[in-house]
């Protein structure tokens, strides 16, 4: 009987053992399966996620050209413009003083038609009243 018990004991720990041992190995190596799946999806998705990235990248790099090419091509229009306006300024800045030159022209040929006007040509009133005042005196007064 002693005998017996001793072989069962035996017996049941050696099955124990083996069990133990297998069952180990058979979680170890699930859970090394199950790392290097793991590990795997990882890098996939890491390299899913760079490539994104890069895309992103790209599309933004490409937008600001696009903005800049724009914003550049409205700057030129602008300027454009801004010359036409201040070419107009200046013709009409030109007219203008054409205009201001005529004009002083005119007044200055009427003042020296009125400056070389004979005194006797005045109504005879005025030439009779006083004789000293002749066309130097008319020149001196204005």
């Amino acid at each position: 009987m002693i005998e017996q018990r001793l072989k069962r004991y035996v017996d049941e720990m050696i099955e124990r053992r083996l069990k133990s041992g297998v069952l180990d190995e058979v979680v170890d190596s699930a859970v090394s399966e199950c790392r290097d799946q793991i590990y795997d999806e990882c890098k996939t998705n890491q390299a899913e996620f760079r490539e994104q990235v890069d895309d992103g990248n790209s599309e933004i790099r490409n937008t600001t050209i696009e903005c800049m090419k724009e914003m550049n091509e409205q700057a030129q229009r602008h300027m454009h413009e801004i010359e036409e306006q201040a070419q107009q300024c200046m013709r009409d800045i030109e007219d203008q003083g054409f205009e201001v030159e005529m004009s002083a022209k005119k007044n200055m040929a009427k003042l020296k038609r009125w400056c070389d006007t004979p005194a006797r040509s005045l109504p005879e009133t005025t030439v009779n009243l006083s004789h000293e005042i002749d066309t130097t005196a008319r020149r001196s007064s204005i």
